[in-house]
């Protein structure tokens, strides 16, 4: 046999949006009967994007399990995952494979394809690793980003058929609050229990030392209003202005950007 193990994990700000399709009747908690009815619609959809190409024939995908879990993310938010094992039958003997992945093509984010043969099967070639750089998109480090293709789709690996030991089982569904790395530096302040004064005040001067250096880069029609002021003649007192117009204008723009997503 050959099995697939199909896992789809969505960010914070995607998963928010995904879970108000989940969440039916609105209540902020995602159950059993609501999660099941969303595989039931997605598992099917999600499989139609796949291709699996055995020896030139388009392979016949079965669903054995799937599973929805919610997870801790950044900022009090929650991260989805979607899981799907599949498998089809494979034939005796050598066997040419070519795998692709066409879901969520108009999305950007991380994919990978990895290819592991069970104990005592002969792979004799493959495109993908046999190792997960990111523990199948559990774990996301810059080393794992660093070792891993940004946009694995596809894949080819040529194996023997009937030889060793039959293909793993996976189990679809996840540890109950498993942990999702994301390694962010910055946004780990964000998950501190309690924020004390001396963290916000970092943030404070953070986020003014990045304002600055933006401030120094081209973009916004700087050089436009740097030669309007000296046209003008304009005073000390009127850049200070200015800067304080971009600056409110700046949160109030993020702040609105928030509000509207959440």
């Amino acid at each position: 046999m050959i099995r697939i193990h199909y896992a789809v994990d969505m960010a914070e700000i995607p998963a928010f949006q995904e879970i108000q399709t989940v969440d039916t009747d609105g209540d902020g908690a995602v159950g059993e009967i609501e999660a099941d009815r969303y595989l039931a619609e997605q598992a099917p959809a999600l499989i139609r994007g796949l291709s699996l190409i055995v020896d030139g024939r388009e392979a016949n995908l079965e669903l054995l399990d799937r599973a929805l879990v919610l997870t801790p993310g950044e900022a009090g938010l929650r991260t989805l995952r979607i899981d799907l094992v599949l498998q089809t039958a494979a034939p005796l003997g050598l066997a040419e494979v070519a795998f692709s992945d066409g879901n969520y093509a108009d999305r950007l984010g991380l994919r990978e394809i990895v290819v592991r043969p069970a104990e005592g099967v002969p792979l004799f070639s493959s495109t993908a690793p046999a190792v997960s750089a990111t523990d199948e998109l559990r774990v996301y480090t810059d080393v794992a980003a660093a070792t891993t293709p940004a946009s694995a789709r596809e894949a080819r690996f040529t194996f023997a058929g009937g030889v060793g030991a039959a293909a793993p089982a996976i189990v679809a569904i996840a540890p109950a609050g498993a942990a999702r790395e994301t390694g962010g530096g910055f946004a780990s302040l964000l998950n501190r229990d309690t924020i004390t004064f001396p963290v916000v005040l970092l943030m404070l001067l953070v986020a003014l030392g990045f304002g600055a250096v933006h401030a120094l880069e081209p973009g916004h029609g700087k050089t436009i209003v740097a030669a309007y002021f000296v046209g003008a003649r304009g005073t000390a007192l009127h850049s200070a202005a200015l800067g304080l117009i971009v600056a409110v204008t700046h949160s109030l723009g993020v702040l609105a950007i928030g509000a509207l997503t959440l």
